[in-house]
């Protein structure tokens, strides 16, 4: 609804293409302040902003690069982050002959780890360690198909990582939710992509991010279809 998210300022990491730029603008929308990331597509994240502004929405955009100093790059922030989306990723979908690739997996880990490990303790040591943050997984890690090995293990990873922090460091809720295979320009070539609307799967978790139940942890919740919409 108009004015829903209006007290909301959104850092979506990622926020240029895909479900970060769904989350932009559904965040927008509601009346909230967006910071987009962009890592080299410059000319997308300016065209995401464009539409937001167009809408009448508030929105800033940034360069984030996940592989770099986190401090640095976060001192160029207008507005701080009342939340963060961690939507980073490198190329998912790629051809390979053998079973596993070490040089694919530290790729993987250094995005979906790493990164993020780096990202989170600065976010919360700079504004608030109760900061909530999403954390996207994927159902990959449920049915393991073929050529995709190297992912599974580094969203796997990132699943005990995320727990960790919760548990150890931080009292601030790290949502983490396996999402289901969703139409994006990654999965555009996939074949017998689940027939499911993004928006279902991602306003849902919006609305968490912007209500988490008394320190909602962690805790690994699979994607489950949500009631029609009016």
């Amino acid at each position: 609804m108009p004015g829903e998210f209006k007290d909301a300022s959104a850092l979506v990491v990622g926020g240029s293409r895909g479900l970060g730029e769904l989350i932009s603008k559904i965040v927008s929308i509601g009346g909230g302040h967006v910071t987009l990331t962009y890592s080299v597509g410059e000319q997308d994240d300016r065209r995401v902003a464009a539409d937001i502004i167009a809408y009448g929405g508030c929105c800033d955009i940034i360069q984030y690069d996940v592989r770099k100093n986190a401090s640095d790059q976060l001192s160029y922030l207008r507005s701080p982050p009342t939340q963060s989306y961690y939507m980073a990723t490198p190329v998912i979908f790629r051809r390979s002959a053998t079973i596993f690739s070490q040089l694919r997996f530290q790729e993987l880990l250094t995005y979906y780890v790493t990164g993020f490990h780096n990202l989170c303790k600065e976010l919360r040591a700079r504004f608030d360690n109760k900061m909530p943050i999403f954390y996207p997984s994927s159902s990959y890690i449920d049915v393991r198909p073929a050529g995709m090995t190297e992912y599974t293990m580094a969203k796997a990873a990132a699943e005990g990582l995320c727990a960790d922090i919760q548990r150890l460091e931080s009292p601030g809720p790290i949502l983490v939710r396996r999402l289901p295979r969703l139409p994006t320009d990654q999965t555009v070539t996939v074949r017998e992509l689940a027939n499911v609307d993004p928006i279902d799967v991602i306003l849902p978790i919006i609305m968490e991010v912007f209500t988490p139940l008394n320190g909602s942890d962690s805790e690994v919740v699979g994607w489950r279809a949500p009631k029609p919409r009016d």
